[in-house]
């Protein structure tokens, strides 16, 4: 029997078990121009954290740099508040000696002032007391240039619905000045964080021009508390399981970056089909990157915005625009999972499209044209909308009259659909998609035949499926219940084995999981899962 079922479009799409991510690596040059700005921790007496001597977290980095695209992405949407905006845009002219340099002193009262007005998150800072290159570093990393930190502070801002910081001691050294500060506030998410730290911040000053060059914050918070602030626990699970995911991808993808020839291999293929299929499965492994990626961030910021709460209000309101009952729960659902359902298809077309005739195009495995690709697509969301509305409806009455033993009759409903749905899709939804021939009398389904009765395995009947359509890619299944089981070849399968021998042994690769059990097994694991995932 089959184990998962698709009523999706059957073009062929790079699917990993695996998410991905990009690492951002910020270029840290703690080297800057003046050997005044290599100074080393204070030595005062304040009771500040031991700076952590191991490599920083990265998921702090990415989390970090996917904040500052966050905040790019609200300030297409939200402007600054009329006092910051007036105050950044209030050029202040600091005093000058005649060498253009400018007193200490003034640096360090400017400094204080614009701690009043939470520079940290206003990005209302007097940009006359910082160099142009100045270096500004936290714990996740550094860069240089004034104008993005000003840019990152007031865009972080667009994110914060109030906030308080104060300087509370200001200590004065050699080559620099220490601000300490304590720092809160209210973030403008749906669930309304609070975040809070103490820290302070290392300025480091030109000893020509007496500016700020070098701006090092230190948060006197573990690193994963911030974090753990933001997060809800669902939100944070997600985001820890993308992150252990993308932890195994990167060994895998480091895996196969490797030149040569595993040794088992040695002999079995050669060098060049070594190399092709190496290159192709580095192509599947960058485009995944970029694919978790994305969907990762899209999956956050529809959590962080309450955008399924959002849209079923408004999936509500078009019940109530085309005349129907907005109160009724199978008409609001079935609304509500439509949109959903055009959601996820707007946003993953371009990932289907870019796998699809780009990345199987370039190792020659794409067969299918444009046309066939939407016709398949088309096909899916015909089918979605013909199957869905039925099994959603009987759920909710379940749902509705289910009481204390609801979890059991919704997880019977589930095991008899299942059950259905694995006896129709190859008789009546796969044809919709490929068409499946008898396999020709002949050498070949005599020894498949000789295979199958060997291990008992009920054969009725060999069909033969038209996948060189879509895709030069190879393949082989098995479904049906009981007595009744059948075999599937690909027509590719037969066109690229050198003989019936490769053939016949892809077959009994899959007669062996019939063998022992494995489909069996996997059915019954997804089936308990299932109960557990609907009674707690």
């Amino acid at each position: 029997m089959t184990t998962s079922l698709s009523f999706a479009s059957t073009t062929p799409r790079l699917k990993s078990h695996h998410h991905h991510s990009i690492i951002f690596s910020p270029n840290y040059n703690g080297k800057l121009n003046r050997i005044r700005c290599n100074g080393e921790r204070p030595t005062s007496n304040s009771s500040s954290p031991k700076q952590e001597s191991e490599p920083e977290n990265a998921l702090l980095k990415v989390a970090w740099y996917s904040s500052e695209l966050l905040g790019i992405a609200a300030s297409f949407f939200r402007s600054p508040s009329n006092s910051s905006t007036e105050a950044s845009e209030k050029d202040i002219k600091l005093d000058k000696d005649v060498s253009g340099a400018i007193d200490r002193a003034v640096v360090v009262e400017t400094i204080k002032e614009d701690f009043q007005k939470s520079y940290f998150v206003t990005g209302s800072l007097t940009l006359e007391a910082y160099e142009e290159n100045c270096e500004f570093a936290d714990p996740a990393g550094s860069f240089k240039g004034l104008q993005r930190f000003k840019r990152n502070c007031t865009n972080f801002g667009l994110l914060i619905e109030k906030s308080n910081m104060k300087l509370t001691k200001w200590e004065d050294f050699e080559d620099k000045g220490i601000g300490h500060w304590r720092f809160s506030c209210v973030m403008s998410f749906p669930w309304k964080p609070i975040l809070s730290a103490t820290g302070y911040t290392e300025y480091y000053f030109n000893e020509q021009s007496g500016r700020v060059c070098r701006h090092v914050e230190h948060w006197n918070v573990p690193k994963m508390a911030l974090l753990k602030q933001l997060l809800k626990p669902s939100q944070g699970f997600m985001i820890l399981m993308y992150f252990f995911e993308t932890y195994l991808d990167l060994r895998q993808h480091a895996a196969l970056k490797l030149p040569s020839l595993p040794k088992t291999l040695e002999g079995v293929i050669s060098q060049e089909k070594f190399e092709k299929s190496r290159a192709y499965s580095l192509d599947k492994s960058y485009f995944n990157f970029v694919h978790e990626f994305v969907t990762i961030l899209l999956e956050s910021a529809i959590l962080f915005y309450a955008m399924l709460p959002w849209f079923w209000k408004k999936s509500g309101s078009f019940l109530v625009l085309v005349g129907l009952d907005e109160e009724n729960e199978i008409f609001h659902t079935l609304a509500f999972l439509a949109g959903v359902m055009i959601w996820s298809q707007i946003t993953d077309l371009p990932f289907s499209l870019y796998s699809t005739f780009v990345i199987e195009a370039r190792h020659g495995f794409n067969k299918q044209t444009t046309w066939m690709f939407f016709r398949d697509l088309f096909k899916g969301i015909c089918l979605s909308i013909l199957l869905g509305p039925p099994i959603v409806s009987a759920i909710i009455l379940i749902v509705q009259k289910g009481g204390p033993y609801l979890a059991i009759y919704l997880w019977a409903f589930m095991f008899v659909l299942s059950l259905v749905m694995m006896t129709l899709y190859p008789v009546l939804i796969a044809p919709l998609f490929n068409k499946f021939t008898p396999l020709p009398e002949g050498e070949l389904r005599e020894k498949i035949e000789k295979l199958a009765y060997s291990l008992k395995f009920p054969l009725k009947k060999l069909f033969v499926v038209d996948g060189s359509t879509r895709s030069s890619h190879s393949n082989a299944y098995m479904y049906g219940f009981f007595k009744n089981k059948r075999i599937v070849l690909y027509d590719t399968l037969i066109q690229q084995c050198k003989n019936d021998e490769e053939i016949v042994a892809v077959i009994a690769h899959e007669l062996g999981h019939w063998k022992l059990n494995h489909t069996m097994y996997s059915f019954i694991a997804v089936q308990v899962c299932s109960n557990c995932f609907l009674a707690y």
